[in-house]
This record gives structure tokens, C-alpha cells and sequence, in this order.
């Protein structure tokens, strides 16, 4: 018994001194002395103890595990049965894998029930402590032994969230470590009881013991939080462990207020790992640089000691050298993880990387008689680690790339062969390995081969097996390919993790749109959903309670699942969605693999001879060009389309940059600088446009890639007239530039004699000889058209002759508007004589809705920035973006859950709007607000608005949370001085039925409203627009990229009066109703620069349309 107290009291001063070395050979006497102990205490201690050790210092938790004899402590009657339990589940997870997800999941049911049970022996023993005389001379009072199990538990919640993470669990993780930090509390209260004192257990030590479990805690949800995706969770969680610590200035509360430098010269000068615990600090580096943009992280000056003749191991005894080794290689892979974008410091850490592995190898050789020595074991681990990014890809582009080169190979299998590499060592070993076999069934033509008439190449149809070059009938490269990524996906982290992602999508490249599966395209289609919007799932599912809305997002990240079953369960969820979604929405998902193929999956909804509706799901892939002057060199379309759109919107912004009223009116206030900003500004636009139709032409004017994004009625009629398809479905109301000519445009499809004679609109000659013209004149013109004098005295030239062009167009176009108007009105006729048809043969159809076909735009990280909706084959018809499937199901689901129908409607009689919050764009106020009042008087509609001052809370609730509302934000940005995006995402939970809060469509017309970035593509990008759909929005309208507040305030108007109205008609049917989708891009007619201004507002959710119930006071 004494030598077992020495010990323990031995192995808790190292542990508050972080020896690793002698703490770990102190643990091992302690082992061996209890096995001459018989008191059931010191049984329970140990595991104390034993956990202790493997919590402080992670990496040994396997070995710690496999060298840990269970037999002592099951055998032991005295030790509760929960314990017992829990104690040889968790060997059970350690020892076999292959039944890691039903032992899981046992695991956390018996845990639970351990919590449960000391909370009740806990509560008994502070209601009896007044009756009992606890002996002094005793060594555990029974408060003292309530308090070690509690110990217990929380050590082993924070041991399991350990092992969830090395298995790629994190969401695991967040739940066991949840359940930690609730234990760690309820123990601190208890040690505030005098109850809970005694002579034997000293409090400040189990205090202290208490805030360690209590850091790690933090540091484990921020590495959790990381792998997840939820940037601001792991930022908060960060930064809470290192604060814990009181190892920072205390006036740094703010990840902001840190500086990097900083907290590399805090690791620096403590790498000796003594006396500052320096794992929270790196955890902290690595998340501050990870939330830092590539530019800022370039643009800084990363010092850290990279000389290799300064580097000091340590000339000390054998055991102080490898503890500096170890560190020195923590130290060597935190700065990878962090400044791996910084390219001046990539090639001096490359020399200290390989120094220090160069130096863990010797040490390691030097000790050969057992490699599972905890010493041994982690040098060798941390060897491996290091070996990887040695022989890394150093390439940090676009992209991910590996080499073929036989050395590289046999260093991977080295690495997976070994058996000291952790689960996403092995993953990103498996996933190189299979790079290299893609890259060859790339070049030998097997990829072709695959997908045949489902593919093309950019800038050229590919039909066939036309040009693959001599390609074995066996898939041999394709087939490997297969399997290296099948097997990294067995120990690779959720689809929130960028690795995984590039998985994912090469294994749904290299499975083709047919191969080996049950059903055309099912298996390579739910491989692309899982891709796509990890993180905004695991947003949603982390903060939603147990429900159907729920189930639908944990299908595509369910931890318990293996990769066959969570593919299958995906698939099973695309083919069950019919049931919810529409027959005539299209949803089409788009993904970049790592070499630059496009993936494109296309859900949509058919129905039977029968009337029963059924998925019908395909895929395709653009394959990239190849450059004439390198074959071997592929553009793709980050260097084709994205780069060059970056350039066009970084030149919209520089233009716009500082453009206030004031400096319009001091600097611009001149003809030649007007003239000059103006000739730019239309450069800007045209440059855009050009874009757009390139980018059509080349990667997206085939049939098989046009099918997966016009809507199946559509796409038929398309290829049946042999010309591009509008939705000629619905008709516009009179309000607004564009309603005018989109029945011209029904008329055009359908030519007759006597509209096949006229001319188009000369727009360029006339404003030639407009420009002729004096201001005055181009005034008087303008009155002839009904437009007053007092609208347009302050107006520019360029404005004049612009507002002139458009009222002379549309004075042409009614000309044939009557014979225009003609035609539209008979084919809709006909067109709802076909549905009426339809729908007495399938009366499944009845209740879904609005008719319009549509299609939901599911982009990828990099797509999501590019304007799908003004490419031309899709500019007139209704297109809304979505993170991921789940959120169109979830919406439809609590939609129909509080109404009849699926489809989300909205009151115009309860339309909250907030015009110019901080009162510094007052022409904004000034045109607006009265346009607002005046729609909504002549209607009869009494609507609520806040202008040119911040609203109240009470405005905000009423406004985002009031049932088929609309809240219209006018403003900079995306409102989020009035309302944070931590707020909104709060309206996530708080109803008793479990339906998210936010219920009303939202429409923010401030500059990039609607953008969603990212700092450097570790995370997915993120913004206001996503908060708002987080929160249960239906719908939610923004500006990708900043816009010009005269031109987006004419398209709000005609947005408005287009939505607000369109139900206006003798049937009052939902169907007769345009969306607001269809609305938004029926309104780009009305900007002036149509590309640059008129692609800039985009809509998020799901089609909403106007309710037509409400009786209407014209």
C-alpha cells in the first residue's frame, strides 16, 4: 500500500509537470504494484490513474490501451457492474474494429446509464451525509469514492471522445465530450460541499485535475468543431482552452486580437514542454491560421527558428533528448497544418521537417528490442506523420496532385503498412496511392472509356470510344484507382473535411455513371451529394433535436455507418425524395474533382403510366481541355471561367471601392470623369457577359450535360424545337421592363406571319445618335414619353439616354404587343388544357404547388461563386441554389407539416421591409420607401417599415419569424448590424414541435448580400444568406459580389411589384402564382448593366410563391 501511494503521488506530480517519459514509466510500476494490491479502492484509483495518463497525453491511448490488463479490474466484484461494463466495451473498441459501430453505440448506452446512476448515489449521499459519522481513520469516505467514480466517468467521456476522433467521429467526439464538461462541473460543485472533504483526498488536487479534463475538453471540441466544418466553434473552443490556461495576455478575449508570431514565440520558448502545456497553443495557431486568408497569411512574415545548425535537441541524458525530439515534431506538424500556404516558409520547413525526422529515426534505431515501448511507439508514430508531409505533394494549387514515381509508392505502402500511423495518415495514404492509379487510367483513356456518351471535354463533344488511345477491355488502373479510395475512406473524417471531399469525388470519378450498380448512376450520384455541403449540414444537425427534419441531414453524415452503408442509405434517401419534391423540379448537383472533371448529377421526379412518382437520377462529367502547346498540362475550368471571373469582380469592386454619395458628387461631377467611370463600368459588364457565353459554349451547350440543368418538360421541348427553352408557362404581370418583353419573347418562339416581318430593336444605333444629343433635349424626349421633368432633372447624360433607350424599346415592342399578347394568351390556354389533362390522369400531381419547372442549383465550394443563373440556356427560367439536399427536403417537410401543401407561401399583406438601417444612403430611402407604400396602399395592404434608423428587436423577431412573411433588407451588406448571423442562426431551435423559427422568405439587396466566402477553402465558404437558410428561411435573395445601389434599386422595385402581384388572376390558383425565384430572374431586365449588376442577385431555398388566397382591393 505504500509503495502504491508513493507512486500515485509520484506519477500526479509528473503529470502537473507533463514529464511524458517518466510519467509513462511510473505508470508502468503502478501497474505492476497493483497486482499485489487486494483493496478494491486502489483497483478503482488505478483506472483512475491509468486514464489520467492516456487523456493528458493522447497520442498513447492505443498503446497505453494494449498494454493494460483488464482481467485485474473485471475480476473484481467490488467495482460497480457499470463500470465493469464500460471497462471491457472500451477494449472491445480497441481490439476490434470490425465492430466498432454496434460496440459504439452499446458503449454510449452504458455510459449514459453510468452517468445516471453516480448522479443518483450522489444525490442519496448528500441527503444522508448529516446522519453519518464518516471515520477519519478511514482511507475513502463513500462521498469521496461518489466523487473518484464521477472522475471515472468524465476521464472515460474524454478518453472515448479521443478515440472518436482518431476514427474520424468528431460529431461523436462533440456528444462525449458535452457529457465530459457537464461531469467536470457537477464534480467542482460537489467540491464546494464540506461534505465532500476528508483527510485522505486532497481537494485542490482533484480541482486541478478537474480544470486539466476541463482545457482538454475545450481543445477536443475545437479539433472536432475543425473536422466538422463550424469554424466559429472551433475558434470559440480554441481559444477557450489557451484562456483557461492564463497563458495569453488577459486582454486578448478575441481570436482577432491574437497574433500568430505571438503565439509561435510562445511555443518556441517553451518547447521544452515543462512547465507551459503547449498542445492548446498549437491547437489555437493552427486555427487562427486557418481562419486567416491566403492573402493576409502570404503577406505576413512567419518567423520560426527553420536554422538547422540552431536546432537544439538537447545534449542532456537520453530521455530529456527524445522529449525534445517529440516536441520539436508536434511543433514541425502544427506549423505544416498552419502555414502550408505560405510559400517563402514552405522550403526552409521542408529542412527542418526532414532534420527532426532524420533525428526521431535515430533515436528510434538506437532502441530495437521492443518497438512498443510507449517511448518507441511514439517516436515512430510521429515518424510516420512526418515521412507523409516529407513526401507531400509540395504543390499547394488548385490542384491535388500526386507523383507516379515508383519511390513515392513504396513510401506510401510503407506508411500504411506500418503500424504506428494514425486513421488520417492512412487515408491521405490511400488517397495518393490512388491519385497515381487515376492518373494513368486518365492517360491510357479508361476514364473516357467509362463514362463514354455520358462525357465530354471542353471545347469538344466527345462521342464513343473515339481517340482513347489501345485500352485493355479491363479497367485495370480504374479498378485500383477504386480500391485505394474505397479503403481511404474507412478511416478518413466526415465530407466536411476537404480530403475527404477530394475522396469522395475520385471514387465517384472513377465508378462512372453505369458500372457495378444496382441502378444507373445511383451509386456515383450519392457520392457527389455526400461531397457537396458537409459543413452546412453538420451546422444544422448539431443543432437540431431527434425528427424527420433531422434524419434527412444525418443520412449523408451518419458516423455509425460504414462508407457501403452511408452510400446506400444515401441512395435509398435520393429515391425516397420523390414522394416530397415536385415532377417538375430538377435538382442538379455540380462538383470539381482535385484534377479538374466536373461531376454533374441530375434528381428529378417522373411519374408512371400509373400515376406513382419515382426518381429518375443520372450523372455526366465534363472532362478538361487539354492546352495545345502541353498535353500533359489541363486547364479546367478554375484557370478557364473562375480565375477569369475573379478578375472581372475584383475589378467591379476596386471601381466600387469607397463610392460614396459625397465622393460621387466631388469627384464625378464633371462630363469627362462621369464619362470615363462609366465607359469602364460598361467594359466590366461586357467583359462578364462574354464570360457567360463561353463558358456555356464550351463546358455546358452538350446534351448530356444540359439535361442534368433544364427541368425535364423543358429540355424536351428544347430538343423538339431545336432551340433554346424558356418557360413559356407563365406569364408576367405589367410591372417592370421585363414583363413587357418576356411576352415578346413567348411570341418569338411561336413566329407567325404577321410578327415574322418585324426588325429587332436597334439599341446600338440609337444610342449613337443619342449621344448627340443635348441634356436638354433628351429631357424633352423623355416627358413626350409620360416621364416627368421633376423624375429626371438630377439625373446624369449617360442616365437620360439609357432611361430614353428603354422607353423608346418598349414603345417599339408595343407596336406587336398586341399580336404578341395574342399568342401568349393562346398558348397558355393550351398549355393548361395539357395540365388539366395531366392531372386527371395523374392526380398525384395536384398539390404540388406552383407549375413552374425549376431547377435547384446544388454547387460545390468553388462553383458556388460562379452566376449559373444568367448563363443563357437558364436566364429566364426559375433556378434557386441549396448547401445540399437535405435542405430542400427539410423545407418542404416543416412546410407540409403546418399547411397543406409543400411549396412555401407568402402573405403580401405581411411584408416587414428595412430601408438604409444606417442612415448614409438616403436616395435609397427616398426612392424606395415610397415605392414600398405606394404598392402596398393601392392594394389595401397595411405594411410595417423601418427607415434610415437601426429597428428594435422586437421588429426583427416579428419580421424573420411571422408565418408566410417576407422581409425585404435594403442596405450595406446583409443587414447583419441589425441582426448578427449568430442570431439568426439561433432561431435554429426554440419551437416545441422542433420546426426551425425563421419562417418568413427573406430578400437582402445590399452589396454581396448573397456571397458566401471562405477565408482559404479549408472551410466551405459561408455568409448571412446561408444564417438565414441555417434558420429555416425558405428562401433568401442576395448580390453575389457588390452592385451599384441606383441600378439594384430599380430591380428591387420590379422584383417587388413582379412577386407581390403575380397572383393577381381569375383563377386564384397556387399554380397561377410565379415564384419568387422566377421573379428574380424576370427582374434583371431592369438594370441597366444586365451582367455585371443583373447577375449579381441569385436565390437560395426553394421556389416560394405568393399566396393566392388573400382577396385583393385594386
Amino acid at each position: 500500500s505504500e509503495v502504491v501511494e508513493s507512486l500515485i503521488s509520484t506519477l500526479k506530480r509528473l503529470l502537473c509537470h507533463s514529464d511524458l517519459t517518466s510519467a509513462t514509466e511510473c505508470f508502468i510500476l503502478l501497474q505492476k504494484a497493483y497486482s499485489f494490491s487486494e483493496q478494491p479502492e486502489y483497483l478503482l484509483c488505478a483506472m483512475i490513474d491509468f486514464l489520467s495518463v492516456s487523456s493528458k497525453f493522447e497520442d498513447l491511448v492505443t498503446i497505453v490501451h494494449d498494454q493494460f490488463d483488464y482481467e485485474v479490474f473485471l475480476s473484481s466484484e467490488s467495482i460497480d457492474s457499470h463500470f465493469n461494463s464500460v471497462l471491457h466495451l472500451t477494449s472491445q473498441i480497441i481490439n476490434e474494429s470490425a465492430a466498432r459501430s454496434a460496440v459504439t453505440q452499446e458503449l454510449e448506452n452504458m455510459l449514459r446509464q453510468t452517468c445516471e446512476s453516480v448522479d443518483e448515489e450522489m444525490e442519496m449521499e448528500s441527503e444522508s451525509t448529516d446522519d453519518e459519522d464518516t471515520a477519519d481513520s478511514a482511507m475513502f469516505s463513500k462521498s469521496d469514492l461518489m466523487i473518484q467514480k464521477q472522475l471515472f466517468v468524465a476521464t472515460m467521456l474524454l478518453l472515448h471522445a479521443k478515440l472518436c476522433l482518431d476514427a474520424g467521429q468528431p460529431a461523436s467526439a462533440v456528444k462525449y465530450l458535452g457529457w465530459c464538461r457537464i461531469q467536470c462541473r457537477k464534480i467542482l460543485r460537489n467540491l464546494r460541499s464540506a461534505s465532500c472533504r476528508s483527510n485522505s483526498v486532497s481537494l485542490d488536487d482533484i480541482a486541478i485535475q478537474v480544470d486539466n479534463m476541463l482545457t482538454m475538453c475545450y481543445e477536443r471540441l475545437a479539433v472536432a468543431f475543425s473536422l466538422l466544418g463550424i469554424r466559429r466553434k472551433a475558434e470559440d473552443h480554441a481559444l477557450m482552452a489557451v484562456l483557461k490556461q492564463k497563458i495569453l495576455n488577459t486582454d486578448c478575449q478575441r481570436l482577432a486580437q491574437i497574433n500568430i508570431q505571438d503565439l509561435i514565440d510562445l511555443i518556441e520558448r517553451h518547447d521544452d514542454a515543462y512547465i507551459v502545456p503547449l498542445d492548446p497553443i498549437r491547437s489555437l495557431m493552427k486555427v487562427k491560421a486557418l481562419s486567416t486568408s491566403d492573402d493576409r497569411m502570404v503577406s505576413q512574415e512567419i518567423l520560426v527558428e527553420h536554422d538547422e545548425c540552431a536546432i537544439d535537441f538537447g545534449l542532456d541524458d537520453r530521455t530529456t533528448r527524445i522529449n525534445r525530439i517529440l516536441c520539436k515534431s508536434k511543433n514541425a506538424l502544427a506549423y505544416d497544418d498552419s502555414f502550408w500556404r505560405v510559400p517563402c516558409f514552405r522550403a526552409k520547413h521542408y529542412l527542418f521537417i526532414n532534420r527532426v525526422y532524420r533525428e526521431l529515426n535515430h533515436c528510434a534505431s538506437q532502441d530495437t528490442t521492443n518497438t512498443m515501448v510507449p517511448m518507441a511507439y511514439l517516436m515512430r508514430r510521429a515518424g510516420v506523420e512526418l515521412k507523409l508531409r516529407i513526401y507531400r505533394d509540395p504543390g499547394s494549387g488548385q490542384f491535388d496532385t500526386a507523383s507516379s514515381d515508383k519511390s513515392t509508392t513504396a513510401i506510401l505502402k510503407e506508411i500504411i503498412d506500418s503500424r504506428f500511423g494514425s486513421g488520417m495518415c492512412n487515408a491521405e495514404a490511400y488517397y495518393r496511392l490512388g491519385l497515381i492509379s487515376l492518373s494513368k487510367a486518365r492517360e491510357n483513356g479508361e476514364l473516357q472509356i467509362l463514362w463514354n456518351e455520358h462525357a465530354i471535354v471542353a471545347h469538344k463533344e466527345f462521342t464513343g470510344h473515339a481517340d482513347v488511345g489501345d485500352c485493355d477491355s479491363i479497367l485495370f488502373s480504374t479498378l485500383e484507382a477504386r480500391t485505394f479510395f474505397q479503403r481511404a475512406l474507412t478511416s478518413a473524417p466526415p465530407a466536411s473535411f476537404n480530403l475527404t471531399k477530394n475522396i469522395l469525388r475520385c471514387l465517384a470519378l472513377v465508378t462512372g455513371p453505369n458500372e457495378g450498380q444496382p441502378e444507373p448512376g445511383l451509386i456515383t450520384a450519392s457520392l457527389i451529394h455526400i461531397s457537396v455541403g458537409g459543413s452546412a449540414r453538420n451546422i444544422v444537425q448539431e443543432a437540431l433535436g431527434e425528427g424527420e427534419v433531422k434524419d434527412s441531414f444525418q443520412a449523408f453524415d451518419d458516423e455509425l455507418l460504414d462508407h457501403n452503408s452511408k452510400v446506400e442509405a444515401v441512395g435509398l434517401l435520393l429515391k425516397d425524395s420523390a414522394a416530397l419534391i415536385p415532377s417538375n423540379w430538377n435538382i442538379s448537383t455540380m462538383a470539381i474533382c482535385p484534377n479538374g472533371e466536373v461531376l454533374i448529377t441530375s434528381l428529378r421526379v417522373s411519374v408512371s403510366s400509373c400515376g406513382e412518382k419515382f426518381a429518375e437520377i443520372s450523372t455526366a462529367c465534363i472532362f478538361p481541355a487539354l492546352t495545345t502547346h502541353n498535353n500533359d498540362s489541363q486547364l479546367g475550368i478554375h484557370a478557364d471561367v473562375l480565375s477569369p471571373l475573379d478578375k472581372i469582380i475584383e475589378r467591379s469592386q476596386k471601381q466600387l471601392h469607397g463610392m460614396t454619395e459625397d465622393v460621387q458628387n466631388e469627384q464625378y461631377n464633371e462630363e469627362s470623369s462621369r464619362r470615363k467611370w462609366w465607359k469602364e463600368r460598361y467594359s466590366i459588364d461586357e467583359d462578364l457577359q462574354s464570360l457567360l457565353k463561353y463558358t456555356e459554349m464550351t463546358y455546358f451547350s452538350n446534351d448530356p450535360i444540359r439535361q442534368k440543368l433544364i427541368p425535364g418538360k423543358l429540355f424536351t421541348s428544347e430538343r423538339r424545337n431545336g432551340s433554346p427553352s424558356n418557360d413559356d408557362s407563365s406569364e408576367c404581370s405589367d410591372f417592370g421592363p421585363g414583363n413587357l418583353a418576356s411576352k415578346f419573347e413567348a411570341a418569338e418562339r411561336e413566329p407567325s406571319e404577321s410578327t415574322s416581318n418585324h426588325q429587332d430593336f436597334d439599341k446600338d444605333g440609337e444610342r449613337s445618335n443619342l449621344t448627340k444629343l443635348t441634356k436638354s433635349k433628351l429631357t424633352s424626349k423623355l416627358t413626350s414619353f409620360g416621364v416627368t421633368e421633376k423624375n429626371v432633372k438630377k439625373m446624369r447624360k449617360a442616365e437620360l439616354i439609357d432611361l430614353l433607350l428603354s422607353e423608346m424599346e418598349n414603345s417599339f415592342l408595343s407596336d406587336i404587343l398586341e399580336e404578341a399578347t395574342l399568342i401568349a394568351e393562346n398558348h397558355a390556354h393550351s398549355t393548361a388544357t395539357k395540365e388539366a389533362k395531366l392531372t386527371q390522369e395523374y392526380p398525384c400531381e395536384v398539390d404540388e404547388g406552383t407549375d413552374e419547372p425549376c431547377t435547384i442549383l446544388v454547387l460545390d465550394e468553388h462553383l458556388l461563386r460562379f452566376p449559373f443563373e444568367s448563363l443563357d440556356m437558364l436566364s429566364n427560367m426559375t433556378i434557386t441554389r441549396v448547401p445540399s439536399l437535405p435542405f430542400v427536403l427539410a423545407t418542404l417537410l416543416e412546410t407540409k407539416s403546418l399547411h397543406s401543401v409543400a411549396t412555401p407561401t407568402v402573405d403580401p399583406r405581411k411584408v416587414k421591409y428595412l430601408l438604409d438601417p444606417e442612415s448614409n444612403l438616403s436616395e435609397t430611402a427616398s426612392i424606395l420607401g415610397p415605392a414600398l407604400q405606394s404598392i402596398a396602399s393601392k392594394n389595401g395592404w397595411e405594411w410595417e417599415g423601418v427607415v434610415g434608423r437601426m429597428p428594435s428587436s422586437e421588429f426583427m423577431s416579428q419580421a424573420l419569424l411571422e408565418e408566410n412573411g417576407l422581409y425585404l433588407y435594403c442596405g450595406h451588406g446583409g443587414g447583419e448590424k441589425a441582426v448578427s448571423r449568430s442570431q439568426v442562426e439561433e432561431l435554429m431551435t426554440g419551437r416545441d414541435d422542433g420546426i426551425r423559427r425563421c419562417r418568413a422568405p427573406i430578400i437582402l439587396m445590399g452589396c454581396s448580400s448573397g456571397k458566401l466566402q471562405s477565408a482559404n477553402m479549408y472551410y466551405e465558404p459561408e455568409g448571412i444568406a446561408l444564417s438565414y437558410l441555417y434558420a429555416g428561411a425558405p428562401c433568401v435573395v442576395g448580390n453575389l459580389w457588390d452592385v451599384t445601389d441606383r441600378d439594384i434599386d430599380r430591380y428591387c422595385l420590379t422584383l417587388m411589384e413582379d412577386f407581390l402581384q403575380s397572383h393577381q388572376s381569375d383563377t386564384l390558383s397556387p399554380k397561377s402564382s410565379l415564384s419568387l425565384a422566377k421573379c428574380v430572374a424576370n427582374a434583371r431586365r431592369a438594370c441597366k448593366l444586365r451582367f455585371i449588376v443583373g447577375s449579381a442577385p441569385v436565390c437560395y431555398g426553394v421556389p416560394v410563391v405568393c399566396s393566392p388566397s388573400i382577396s385583393i382591393d385594386s
